[in-house]
């Protein structure tokens, strides 16, 4: 397997910590999005489709076809490279992330998709308070809390609103290509999800005739359940590792 694991948004790659372990992987296998961690080259605009180049930019360095997995944000970047590029991508697994055209953003999303608003909002940010949030939804008080502390990085902030600025007719642009995704794909997807409801999954599953796996957690699927997960892309890849 050529396992690559791709974070969402407002995360970073340290959300896969737990996953990983269970799988036996080191944390190399995890990517970061260029924003988020480290400071971006200065040509990256951060747009939804230079997230997509990035990715593809990535895969391509492996020099054949990956697994790729992926949550909320790296999940749709993870299927939006299976639809324009099946050639590099031989098994997908992920969620929390729709590409629907009916899907209505979040209202966070939106604040972030509002100029003025979006910049408020960090310029407002208690990583305390995210952090509570986060653990609230179930994630570990020590992921929960690192994770708030590095989402004060003012790139990342940057990064952000400029991804979430370039998507907002995302879903009805990039829905119309599911239907090209060539990998075995498993949908893993937390049945109290209300950023994204589990209806969107469905809606994705048949467009892209994957399955679908549903655990009871929210949004935050591999950081809630993080066993369960590891379990689920571990019995996927061993039933198409000879693909």
């Amino acid at each position: 397997m050529n396992p690559l694991f791709v974070h969402g948004v407002p995360e970073t790659r340290h959300i896969w910590e737990e996953v990983l372990l269970q799988l036996g992987l080191p944390l190399d296998h995890a990517l970061s999005l260029p924003g988020f961690l480290e400071e971006a080259s200065p040509d990256f605009a951060a747009t939804k489709d230079d997230y997509v180049a990035w990715l593809i930019a990535e895969v391509e360095r492996v020099g054949e076809p990956v697994d790729l997995v992926g949550h909320d944000w790296g999940f749709i970047l993870a299927t939006r490279v299976a639809s324009v590029r099946p050639d590099l991508v031989r098994t997908l697994i992920g969620g929390s992330g729709p590409i629907c055209a009916d899907y209505e953003w979040h209202p966070l999303a939106r604040i972030w998709q509002e100029e003025g608003a979006g910049e408020a909002w960090f310029d407002a940010l208690d990583p305390e308070a995210f952090a509570s949030a986060m653990m609230k939804a179930g994630v570990r008080a020590e992921l929960a809390r690192a994770e708030g502390q590095r989402l004060m990085n003012p790139n990342m902030h940057q990064s952000i609103l400029a991804l979430y600025r370039s998507s907002v007719n995302m879903g009805a642009v990039w829905e119309r290509d599911l239907h090209r995704v060539t990998a075995a794909t498993l949908l893993i997807w937390g049945e109290e999800d209300t950023a994204v409801p589990l209806r969107y999954a469905e809606q994705m599953r048949d467009h892209m005739g994957a399955e679908l796996l549903c655990l009871d957690c929210g949004h935050f699927v591999p950081a809630e359940r993080p066993a369960e997960y590891a379990r689920a892309v571990g019995q996927h890849w061993e039933r198409f590792s000879r693909l």
